[in-house]
């Protein structure tokens, strides 16, 4: 599945599921072990009951099924502590925290990168300080950003 279609899977989970105060997060699709990734989060937090009560939402919607390849499971799964980053919000939420980057083309030389993210702006300008200076990217550039927990000492 592509990024576009995945941004979709994220739309319909989120409408289905936001009636129970759940927000979708971030929607994966794991290839070769056939498996759609909903990450949902909830201001009580996300347990296992949770995940049930989101799964059986889904499960109302009908349309959700089109969107599960013969043979897939679907999954539905807390954030975690290293949670996933997909829109613009989540990353103005996380300002002055440790994340990944992934992004889908090289910019300044690299695709991937670790850092603080420092700034977000409107136009969705994201800049993270690296190892190696400031880094600036667009938003949609990101394919794949998440936290990164920092263990204290």
């Amino acid at each position: 599945m592509d990024r576009s279609q995945l941004d979709g899977i994220m739309n319909t989970a989120h409408k289905a599921i936001s009636v129970a105060g759940y927000e979708c997060i971030e929607t994966e699709w794991n290839q070769h072990d056939r498996i759609l990734r909903i990450f949902v989060d909830h201001a009580n937090g996300v347990d296992l009951s949770a995940c049930v009560e989101a799964n059986k939402l889904l499960d109302e919607r009908a349309e959700f099924e089109t969107y599960l390849p013969e043979g897939s499971t679907l999954e539905i799964s807390s954030p975690g502590i290293e949670r996933p980053l997909r829109r613009l919000a989540d990353f103005g939420k996380y300002v002055g925290c440790q994340i990944n980057v992934h992004l889908n083309m090289k910019l300044e030389g690299r695709r991937r990168d670790f850092g603080r993210l420092l700034q977000v702006s409107n136009d969705g300008m994201i800049v993270l300080d690296t190892a190696s200076g400031e880094w600036a990217f667009p938003h949609a550039a990101i394919l794949k950003a998440n936290l990164v927990y920092e263990w204290q000492n």
